[in-house]
């Protein structure tokens, strides 16, 4: 479960971030990506991994449904998510 702890520990990553937008990224992949298969913990892969499977993986997602469900915008909610998890300490 995101925290308050979580967005403090990337605001200087992630300038002007929020708890919000980082729920909307666990939101978004548990809708999108559990569709195909199951959840990978965050932790699972570093950013740099999370940067290239992510757009690909969006790729696939709204290929398999015809239209284009995860915009850039929610791509990079998603990405923020899933780079914040994976430092979080308790991934560890």
């Amino acid at each position: 479960m995101p925290t308050n702890n979580d967005v403090e520990r990337v605001k200087d990553k992630y300038p002007g971030y929020t708890l919000q937008e980082l729920n909307e990224g666990e939101i978004l992949y548990r809708q999108n990506c559990a569709t195909c298969h199951s959840l990978k913990h965050p932790a699972l892969f570093t950013e740099s991994q999370w940067e290239k499977i992510v757009p690909a993986e969006v790729i696939k997602v709204n290929k398999q449904n015809g239209n284009t469900i995860i915009d850039k915008d929610y791509q990079r909610v998603l990405l923020r998510y899933l780079v914040t998890m994976a430092t979080s300490p308790s991934a560890k």
